[in-house]
């Protein structure tokens, strides 16, 4: 008799908060769902709608309509480790409990996970408070009028040489402002680092495609994998040259790295050819030097 009073009075409880008997049954019943699941590292591979932090499994395809920094930053990690991702573009501790209503699981216990170094933490922390405050970490408005002389004069330059017809010294010129965008503005919109906006940020990433490459691609390639192994010679993309050049006492050495430094320079001249044709293997294949970019990016 006692246990009906009690019954009574918690189902009466619910009511005049205004939830159905079985919602609260409902919501405590996913959370406990939550916290008995268990995925392996294969299993989130072969799910890209999540990613893991730490040792805790999060729905990748819920959250990264929420992200603030853009949807697609997300979706590139989707059915990977996300852990050192987090810590690398934000510099601080994983918010567990903000993104608690995102969390569908936790990290087999077979499988070790990531942890947060506490040391690159502190370090971070005190760079930050090192860092002008006045943008927020955003682009200051003396940036924003470089970003609008690069767009303006190579919009300019282009325009004028299809009107008025092409020289090698307008080429050339073209060139330089190309790589400037491509150093300057895409390469920040891309990284999330221009603006509040997400959107502006993703609709200057595509100033990439427009200077002769892919944003997917270049996003996989430095967000994705140079940034997390920066320097790293087994992981680092762009310690990669197969074979053309030697970059690091790894490589094996040929006779003709001999000249390397001569003919470096010539060499960058062909670099528009892999942009157009051996890039779109890669894009066709959705992968970056053999490493499958998430299909939740597409």
């Amino acid at each position: 008799r006692s246990w009906k009073l009690v019954r009574n009075l918690a189902g009466g409880c619910r009511l005049a908060l205004g939830m159905a008997p079985s919602a609260a049954h409902a919501g405590s019943a996913e959370t406990r769902a939550a916290e008995l699941a268990s995925y392996t590292r294969k299993a989130v591979e072969e799910r890209p709608d999540l990613t893991i932090v730490g040792d805790a499994v999060y729905d990748a395809k819920a959250f990264r309509e929420e992200h603030p920094g853009g949807a697609h930053f997300v979706s590139l990690f989707g059915g990977r480790d996300s852990t050192e991702a987090f810590m690398e573009y934000h510099r601080r501790a994983w918010p567990k409990a903000r993104m608690s209503k995102f969390f569908v699981g936790s990290l087999d216990s077979a499988d070790k996970p990531v942890q947060a170094d506490e040391a690159y933490l502190k370090l971070a922390a005190k760079v930050n408070a090192l860092l002008p405050k006045g943008s927020g970490g955003f682009a200051p408005w003396t940036y924003w009028l470089k970003a609008a002389a690069l767009l303006g004069g190579a919009v300019a330059l282009e325009g004028y040489m299809l009107l008025r017809g092409k020289t090698v010294l307008l080429s050339l010129l073209l060139g330089v402002m190309f790589a400037l965008i491509g150093l300057n503005v895409q390469h920040d919109a891309n990284h999330g680092a221009l603006s509040r906006n997400s959107s502006v940020n993703y609709l200057l990433g595509y100033a990439q495609d427009w200077i002769g490459g892919n944003m997917v691609l270049w996003l996989q390639e430095h967000v994705v994998m140079h940034h997390l192994h920066t320097n790293d010679v087994d992981n680092d993309p762009d310690q990669k040259a197969h074979g053309a050049l030697r970059l690091k006492p790894t490589d094996a050495w040929m006779p003709f790295h001999m000249l390397q430094q001569l003919y470096i320079l010539p060499g960058e001249a062909t670099y528009a050819f892999k942009l157009l044709f051996l890039d779109i293997t890669e894009l066709l294949g959705w992968r970056w030097e053999g490493e499958p970019i998430s299909q939740l990016a597409r």
